[in-house]
């Protein structure tokens, strides 16, 4: 074979491989440019905002929005939007919107997408890779200035898109509306229990008081002690003017046949004010010590009654502190059905893409270029 042909088939080779190299260097941007500009699908975007607000007038300054609510009585709380957030992000969230919504049918349609397109080779089809995607899909911003929170959601078709991006803001207000039952049951339980106990310990007290009327057959003690000491006051006027009387007709006639009857009669008026007085002070059924009973079980009613009107005051306190507490999330913009494919962003990924690759040919070159600087000064010397 000819010397020449077997140069020229030499240096084909060369310039083959040579040609493939370069080829190969410059691959990722050849394929980003590729995918970008022939097989991407258009991926359109529904974006909302809201904050999450309390009832409380907060301490501090703010600006913008924020200024605004807070003149409103509605103070900004960011460890709830911090925990909505969370929420949205969640595997929980994802299974929920899986639930509500045919997530495989919206985001499936790209079929020509083998990369965005769900399932995929890159996402299969269980919760936790449902859970990646869609955190590839749908994505939250929080504005620490402002405190307003911002829903992405891209999909293929700007109607899903929205659909999506309402599903996550429903899901996102029952979060809210749990969190402000388990505040207002932490603030409220022990007040409405305390309530209870005092409620039933009244109904203990009158219970008892409607008990002793019963036993006793007396509806006041006291105002049958007061009739029984009107009554015993009365026959002891009555015992004064008879004796009275009996001393009279003892001096004017000692045997006056009227002297007996009145004997009798101040006996038996002696006889009854010691039976009335024996009712009032006896030692184990007198009045007294009924009236001693009766006082110890109306003070337990009062003292029943002052602590249930104090404890329905503390529980009204601890209902206005959970209505303070209560958190409200506002839309400040809702989604809407894009007209327009706002993803990928396919000029500025290709040029990152583009200026990545020859940041690193760069790179690459000098790289070589210094070691083969290095072996040839070996050689050298």
């Amino acid at each position: 074979m000819p010397a020449s042909v077997t140069e020229k088939g030499r240096s084909a080779r060369v310039a083959l491989s040579t040609y493939l190299r370069r080829l190969l260097f410059i691959s990722p941007s050849l394929l980003v440019v590729a995918y970008f500009g022939f097989i991407a699908h258009d991926r359109y975007v529904s974006e909302a905002q809201f904050v999450i607000r309390t009832a409380s007038r907060p301490v501090g300054g703010g600006s913008g929005l924020g200024n605004f609510l807070q003149m409103a009585g509605l103070g900004r709380s960011q460890d709830d939007v911090f925990s909505v957030q969370s929420f949205l992000g969640s595997r929980d969230a994802a299974r929920l919107l899986a639930e509500r919504l045919p997530i495989r049918e919206f985001y499936g349609v790209a079929q020509s997408d083998p990369i965005a397109v769900y399932p995929s080779i890159f996402f299969g089809t269980s919760l936790e890779e449902l859970h990646r995607y869609l955190s590839w899909m749908i994505s939250t911003a929080f504005s620490s200035n402002t405190g307003i929170m911002t829903l992405r959601v891209e999909a293929f078709r700007s109607e899903d898109a929205k659909a999506v991006a309402d599903t996550m803001l429903e899901l996102s207000e029952q979060l809210v509306n749990r969190m402000n039952a388990r505040i207002n049951a932490d603030a409220v339980r022990l007040a409405d229990e305390e309530v209870k106990r005092n409620e039933d310990r009244l109904v203990r007290s009158q219970l008892a008081i409607t008990r002793f009327r019963n036993a006793e057959l007396t509806i006041d003690p006291a105002g049958s002690s007061i009739i029984v000491t009107e009554l015993v006051a009365r026959l002891s006027s009555e015992l004064a003017q008879a004796q009275t009387q009996l001393r009279e007709m003892t001096a004017s006639a000692p045997d006056g046949p009227l002297l007996a009857p009145m004997r009798r009669r101040v006996l038996a008026l002696e006889n009854q004010i010691d039976v009335e007085r024996r009712k009032i002070s006896g030692e184990s059924g007198g009045l007294a010590q009924k009236l001693a009973d009766y006082e110890r079980l109306v003070l337990e009613r009062e003292f029943a009654k002052n602590a249930l009107a104090g404890a329905v005051r503390s529980l009204e306190a601890a209902r206005t502190e959970a209505r303070r507490q209560q958190l409200y999330l506002e839309r400040i913009t809702q989604p809407a059905v894009a007209d327009y494919p706002m993803s990928p962003q396919r000029l500025r990924l290709s040029l990152t893409v583009i200026a990545a690759n020859l940041l690193g040919l760069l790179i690459g070159w000098l790289i070589f270029a210094g070691v083969d600087e290095r072996l040839q000064e070996r050689r050298r010397g």
